[in-house]
């Protein structure tokens, strides 16, 4: 049950999962995701993936922001059964367009600030071009965006304790959204866990 109502947009190429296109290294453990005729990868889930997702669920409504295409957002959905539906997968075609100039080219969102009350959590540092791309769609501050750490194939056993800080920091804001006192400002995973740097 929902005790308070926040959005979320998360990431899914190195935050939910890691894929890697066609043959690689380790493709014994992964599964193979068919993306179209003769598109594949092979991925995996991130461990922690649902218990982030069902996490962030019990707080408010989740869906997937990424730069992939929709055709490969939903089919990792689809296989690792995410929980995501159609309209809660925001891919690539449905934000952004490529512009292209004389002598370059960018990415540019078609819309900007559709939802501003809303957090993005993704692996990218913030001023990543991508980073930087989807929190104009969204039209958040940085205060909104959680940094998570990225996912490769395993997680060090640190990131329990990171995931915990970064669930336990959103239920602290929105509580205190909740009872009208403002938010605590960014959430951040500290740098330094018992001494080690990272």
């Amino acid at each position: 049950m929902v005790s308070f109502f926040v959005r979320t947009y998360v990431d899914l190429d190195d935050t939910l999962i890691n894929a890697v296109h066609g043959a690689g290294r380790g493709i014994g453990k992964r599964t193979l995701v068919g993306v179209g005729a003769g598109d594949f990868y092979h991925s995996l889930i991130r461990p922690k993936a649902g218990e982030l997702l069902s996490s962030l669920r019990e707080m408010g409504e989740v869906y997937m922001l990424t730069t992939a295409t929709r055709a490969y957002a939903c089919a990792h959905n689809d296989i690792f059964q995410l929980g995501f539906s159609d309209d809660q997968i925001v891919a690539r075609e449905d934000y952004v367009t490529r512009i292209t100039l004389a002598y370059s080219s960018a990415w540019v969102a078609t819309a900007e600030r559709v939802c501003p009350d809303a957090r993005l959590i993704d692996n990218l540092p913030i001023g990543a071009d991508a980073a930087r791309l989807k929190m104009s769609y969204l039209g958040i501050k940085k205060d909104r965006y959680i940094q998570i750490r990225e996912f490769y194939g395993k997680d060090p056993e640190i990131f329990n304790d990171e995931l915990a800080h970064i669930l336990r920091s959103i239920r602290d804001e929105e509580g205190l959204r909740a009872l009208g006192r403002g938010g605590a400002g960014p959430i951040s995973v500290p740098k330094t866990v018992g001494g080690t740097e990272y």
